[in-house]
């Protein structure tokens, strides 16, 4: 009872001290270094002693905003990571895609699929969610009832103390953007901690954010 009137209490100030001014973190250039690298795992059906593939994400090279990403991956008992997908993002559209407060800016990344033991040397236009899901591009604190979007806030207990979460809950869409990104953590603001995929159906997997190697520079 103790620990869910203080999970209430935190979220209650979070929410107080964005409602003055204060915006939801999203990701900045500096956490974007070439070498960087963040890893998640993916459970079945949200067990976290039942692991099921393994995802790492690594800045390759970075040109002004325009950042390169490796995706390699690999699977329970099989072995080493290997090679899944590349892709370039401008991280500028990332920062202007909620210019207007509830109107987002869809933007698009440049997919390089691993193929014949390559990159492919030409790319794929997708839409962002490949880096959506796993860093935040949306800023604002969403609490009107018309908006396309709710800002919920959450508290999970580890072993290392609490962890301080938020969401962007999409209302009216089948969007797939519904991470928990860190809300206040110094190094991971904006970036996924955890995100269910098909809750509540055959298939359930949940991932969480596992290992990650940073080196942080100011530009």
């Amino acid at each position: 009872m103790r620990a869910t009137i203080k999970k209430a209490l935190m979220i209650f100030t979070f929410s107080l001290q964005l409602a003055f001014g204060s915006e939801i973190p999203i990701v900045s250039s500096d956490q974007f270094q070439v070498g960087n690298y963040w890893t998640w795992t993916y459970f079945t059906d949200g067990d976290l002693s039942l692991p099921y593939s393994t995802e790492r994400y690594e800045v390759v090279s970075r040109d002004g905003p325009r950042l390169t990403f490796e995706i390699w991956s690999h699977y329970k008992n099989q072995g080493d990571f290997k090679p899944s997908a590349k892709f370039k993002v401008n991280l500028t559209q990332c920062e202007q895609a909620f210019f207007a407060r509830d109107v987002k800016v869809n933007f698009l990344i440049q997919l390089f699929p691993w193929e014949n033991g390559a990159w492919a040397t030409s790319s794929i236009p997708t839409q962002a969610t490949a880096f959506e899901e796993k860093f935040n591009c949306n800023p604002i604190l969403h609490s009107k009832k018309n908006s396309m979007y709710e800002t919920k806030f959450e508290v999970i207990e580890t072993t290392n103390g609490p962890i301080n979460l938020f969401q962007q809950w999409p209302k009216y869409s089948k969007s797939q953007l519904k991470s928990f990104y860190f809300l206040d953590h110094p190094q991971l603001q904006g970036v996924a901690y955890k995100k269910a995929f098909n809750s509540g159906q055959i298939g359930y997997y949940e991932t969480r954010l596992t290992d990650w190697g940073l080196r942080l520079v100011h530009i």
